[in-house]
């Protein structure tokens, strides 16, 4: 059973998260550099190689330009590809689970 403290809390949390996180305004792909393009709420813009993304890594430029964003801005969804990443995860570096991080980063070395 949740309480009305933790209701409140849930919600004071989800608003810094909307003011403090970064938050898809745009995303744009560029299949001439196989490059994802993001303009963040906070006043930020981020370029990825998408072979670096998982889910997004050797799909084909015109699964990849089919880019939704989730009500807030929190998430990028490929619905061809059934695939989603975390925006403000993408601004700090994370571009896909532990395991996808670790393979990528050998691959780099």
């Amino acid at each position: 059973v949740i309480n009305n403290a933790e209701i409140q809390a849930a919600e004071v949390a989800g608003q810094e998260s909307l003011e403090n996180e970064h938050r898809a305004v745009k995303a744009i792909y560029n299949s001439h550099t196989r490059k994802l393009h993001i303009i963040s709420t906070l006043d930020a813009e981020l370029i990825l190689p998408v072979d670096k993304l998982q889910g997004l890594a050797g799909a084909s430029d015109d699964d990849l330009s089919n880019i939704e964003l989730s009500p807030f801005g929190s998430n990028l969804h490929w619905p061809r590809l059934d695939a989603d990443l975390g925006v403000h995860n993408l601004f700090c570096g994370v571009y896909g689970s532990k395991a996808w991080m670790q393979r990528v980063s050998a691959i780099a070395s």
